[in-house]
C-alpha cells in the first residue's frame, strides 16, 4: 500500500456497509451521495482491492470487503471507547464507576461489592444500574457501564467480552416452619409441594426444572418471580418452598424465618463479572476481577 490510510474513508465504508447503500449512508452522514461515492473510491484505491461488488444495482461486500469491515468495526469500537473513557475519566481514582447488576441477584451481593469498592476507592462515586441481561450487555458494549455482575455469562460475541466466574453456590430448598417436616425423606417429600421459583429467563430455573425431572418429582407452582427479594418474601409468608443459594438464605435462616429443607444435588448458582475487552483499563473493574474469586 503506497498511501497512508485515511480513517475517515474506513468509517465511511463501515457506514455504507451498515446502511446497505451509498444513498442511505450519505443521508445519515449528511453528505451527498456523489461525495460519499468518491470517498469509497479513494478507499478502494488506497487498499488496492474492491470492497463492494455491484449486482442488480445493489452493493454486496466482497471477501476482502468483509475482512476490511472487521477492521472498521474494531476501529469504530475503539474510538467510542476512547471518547467514553476520556469523558468519564475512568482512568482516575475520582472517576464515576458504573456497575450493572442483573435484576434478581441478591442485594447482599451488590452491597458486598460496594463495600469493597468504597474501601479501595473512597473518592470514586458509584453508579449502579439494574436491568435484564440483554440490555445490560448492550450497555457494556456501548460503554455506558464499566462492569456487569450476572448469574450467567454471554454465549455470543465472546471475542468482545472478558468473563470471570467469581462465585459458585450450592442451591437448597428453604421454607417456613410449616414446611420443616419436608426435610424428612427429601427429595421425595416435596412431591406436589407448593414451590416459588425464579422465572424461566433465569439460569437457575432451568437447572431446578432439570433436577425435578431427573428425580421424577412433580411440584405445585405457587409463583414464579424474577426478583430474589420478592422470592424470599413470598417464602417467608408461607406461599411455598423456594430454591436459594446458601449465602443468600443465611440471614433468614439465622433469624429463624426460613429453614433448610434439602440441597439440590448438582445444582448451583454461578456468578460472573463481565467486562468488554478494552485497551484502556478501568482500575475499579480490574480491582474487582483481582479480589473476587
Amino acid at each position: 500500500m503506497s498511501q497512508w490510510l485515511n480513517y475517515h474513508h474506513l468509517l465511511y465504508f463501515r457506514e455504507i456497509a451498515t446502511e446497505g447503500s451509498i444513498a442511505a449512508a450519505a443521508a445519515r452522514l449528511k453528505l451527498s451521495p456523489s461525495a460519499l461515492s468518491m470517498q469509497l473510491k479513494n478507499l478502494e484505491e488506497t487498499l488496492g482491492h474492491p470492497v463492494f461488488e455491484r449486482r442488480s444495482k445493489k452493493l454486496f461486500l466482497t471477501d476482502f470487503g468483509r475482512h476490511t469491515l472487521e477492521y472498521a468495526e474494531n476501529i469504530h469500537r475503539l474510538g467510542e471507547e476512547l471518547v467514553q473513557t476520556v469523558n468519564n475519566s475512568s482512568f482516575s481514582d475520582k472517576a464515576l464507576f458504573r456497575i450493572g447488576v442483573m435484576s434478581g441477584l441478591p442485594k447482599s451481593m451488590t452491597v458486598d461489592v460496594v463495600d469493597l469498592l468504597r474501601k479501595e476507592f473512597p473518592r470514586s462515586p458509584l453508579s449502579i444500574h439494574e436491568g435484564n441481561f440483554i440490555n445490560l450487555k448492550q450497555n457494556l458494549l456501548d460503554h455506558e457501564i464499566d462492569i456487569l455482575i450476572s448469574n450467567y455469562a454471554p454465549v455470543d460475541q465472546t471475542d468482545l467480552f472478558f468473563v470471570k466466574k467469581f462465585k459458585k453456590e450450592p442451591i437448597s430448598f428453604y421454607g417456613t416452619s410449616e414446611f420443616k417436616e419436608l426435610a424428612n425423606d427429601f427429595p421425595k417429600s416435596i412431591e406436589a409441594a407448593p414451590v416459588v421459583l425464579p422465572n424461566k429467563f433465569s439460569h437457575m430455573r432451568s437447572s431446578v426444572d432439570y433436577w425435578f425431572k431427573k428425580n421424577n418429582i412433580h411440584y405445585n407452582l405457587s409463583a414464579e418471580v424474577q426478583d430474589s427479594s420478592l422470592k424470599k418474601y413470598l417464602a417467608q409468608e408461607g406461599h411455598g418452598i423456594v430454591p436459594l443459594a446458601e449465602f443468600s438464605a443465611k440471614q433468614f435462616v439465622d433469624e429463624g424465618k426460613l429453614f433448610s429443607i434439602g440441597r439440590l444435588e448438582d445444582v448451583y448458582e454461578e456468578y460472573y463479572l463481565i467486562m468488554t475487552k478494552r485497551l484502556l483499563k478501568v482500575p475499579a473493574a480490574e480491582f474487582l476481577v483481582k479480589v473476587l474469586s
